[in-house]
């Protein structure tokens, strides 16, 4: 998991993998549509091959990517799990905020009596 959220977390890769969600794509293409220089491209996708997001399949000279989507309903699952997580444990944040409350009272309080003195 740590692979594909690193892979991930480059805007580029990511934007990548929204162009081959699309459908495949030859790494020509992916720099047109990206911005990138091929070279760039091709580092991009073999980290995200390297991570498991994309498959390639040579064709003749080109090299044309595809998505892998098992990868991603990994994450997607993960995700979902911290959600409920986090959203389990919502109440606790009710906690914290009288907590912080309390405490900036009590500081409200002494204060005043150090201005009092």
């Amino acid at each position: 998991m740590d692979r594909i959220a690193s892979a991930l977390g480059d805007a580029a890769r990511w934007r990548i993998v929204e162009l081959l969600a699309e459908r495949p794509r030859p790494v020509g293409e992916l720099a047109e549509l990206t911005g990138l220089r091929q070279p760039q491209t091709t580092k991009h996708l073999q980290a995200l091959a390297r991570a498991g997001l994309v498959t390639v399949f040579p064709l003749g000279q080109r090299r044309v990517y595809a998505v892998e989507t098992a990868p991603l309903a990994a994450l997607v699952d993960r995700l979902r799990e911290l959600v409920e997580t986090a959203e389990a444990h919502d109440g606790e944040r009710d906690v914290i905020a009288r907590y912080r409350a309390a405490i900036e009272a009590e500081s409200a309080v002494a204060d005043r009596e150090r201005r009092s003195t």
